[in-house]
């Protein structure tokens, strides 16, 4: 369940109550996750309280769906866990390999100053 479902849901904690819990300074910081204002994602530890607080009904991987993998690789394979995200091919067979990065006209002054341009 994600963190806005969960805290519309009848019986949740409040907004206010899961801050108490989980020691945030302000109600602010929660509803910035719960719309995810900007892509803001709860740290790590934020999300393993979030997970103890709502008694398992929001989980870790929920709050943090592109690194949760990363952060907690002993959940992968987990009852309820979703798949690991597909990392983006860079390599021989990759598109990206062969894309054309400019170089910003900065750095390339930068370069020919010292003689690498």
């Amino acid at each position: 369940m994600k963190l806005h479902e969960y805290l519309s849901s009848e019986g949740a904690l409040t907004v206010s109550q899961l801050r108490a819990l989980i020691h945030v300074k302000s109600d602010a910081q929660i509803r910035q996750w719960q719309h995810a204002y900007s892509a803001r994602k709860p740290s790590p530890e934020y999300c393993v309280s979030i997970e103890k607080a709502t008694e398992g009904k929001v989980m870790r991987w929920e709050l943090r769906p592109d690194d949760w993998h990363a952060i907690w690789p002993e959940l992968i394979g987990a009852k309820g866990a979703p798949d690991v995200p597909s990392e983006p091919r860079i390599g021989k067979d990759s598109r990206a390999a062969d894309a054309v990065v400019p170089i910003p006209d900065r750095e390339r002054r930068a370069q020919a100053a010292i003689g690498e341009g």
